[in-house]
């Protein structure tokens, strides 16, 4: 293979050697043996430059504390992922919904949201769970799921046709959920 890197040539410790075997496969530094039927085998030099790299780029940093950088990284990326899918069902099912309704209208039998009438007082009215879902005009199974996570209260604000904040409350092993 051409290459206009420099050649070093080094002899180890079979333990160091099984070590830097284990890197190679762990972070995906493989080739394909094509003479031993394309089964993988380590890249023993593209590790160990990049062992080195990290080295000499930051001595301090030890090789691990970079990769779980990397891994924090990634793992904030799905986190964000996962917020917008969840964000994407929200609006799925707040569609889907509408076009229930809209459907449900169309052959006179539709049935409204619930909603708060002026003279009660918004604050501390109470609903089932079957009927927040209504009200919000969502699945109940996502008022479920929803009313699990730390951002529950705002969420529920957001898809509120009167802009109502919700809490949840446990009472008797049953969810009761309360405007704020």
């Amino acid at each position: 293979m051409a290459t206009d890197k420099t050649r070093i040539v080094s002899y180890i410790s079979e333990d160091l050697l099984q070590a830097l075997e284990s890197y190679c496969f762990e972070y995906g530094h493989v080739q394909k043996n094509k003479k031993a039927g394309g089964i993988d085998r380590p890249n023993l030099s593209a590790a160990t430059e990049e062992i080195l790299k990290h080295y000499f780029n930051d001595p301090a940093k030890p090789i691990e504390e970079v990769i779980r950088t990397a891994i924090a990284s990634e793992f904030d990326n799905f986190n964000n992922l996962s917020e917008e899918l969840e964000k994407a069902h929200t609006e799925i099912e707040c569609l889907k919904k509408l076009n229930t309704n809209l459907q449900a209208q169309s052959k006179g039998n539709y049935e409204a949201p619930i909603t708060i009438e002026a003279e009660v007082n918004k604050e501390g009215f109470e609903l089932s769970q079957a009927d927040l879902a209504r009200r919000l005009e969502v699945n109940h199974s996502t008022i479920s799921r929803k009313s699990n996570k730390d951002d529950f209260s705002s969420w529920s604000q957001s898809v509120d046709p009167e802009g109502i904040t919700w809490k949840v409350e446990k009472r008797k092993n049953k969810k009761v959920f309360v405007s704020c």
